[in-house]
């Protein structure tokens, strides 16, 4: 199948697969929502917010996106980490998720 994203498709075919990676996307969210939720009631005594896997999970981001050569800056990327990481720990009170 031919790389839309380099082929220079029309602008319907491309908004088109923007809406399917869209579609994955969140559902790639929802699957690590449920992971991170499993992980919190696995930890329900324990700390739910730990910043070194935060951490851990930005330089692995950062790296992989460097290897692989992104669009992203560094910036974005820790923005988009950190943006994930709130979402999972925003309901930690009630719900016990954590992030590692």
């Amino acid at each position: 199948m031919t790389d839309l994203c380099t082929s220079g498709g029309s602008i319907e075919e491309l908004r088109k697969v923007i809406d399917a990676t869209d579609t994955e996307l969140f559902g790639l969210l929802e699957k690590r929502a449920k992971l991170a939720r499993s992980i919190g009631k696995l930890k329900a005594a324990g700390a739910v917010y730990k910043p070194e896997r935060e951490r851990e999970i930005f330089e692995r981001t950062v790296a992989r996106a460097k290897a692989e050569g992104t669009l992203l800056s560094e910036e974005a990327i820790r923005n988009i980490v950190r943006e994930i990481c709130l979402l999972y720990t925003s309901d930690a009170a009630d719900d016990r998720i954590s992030v590692d």
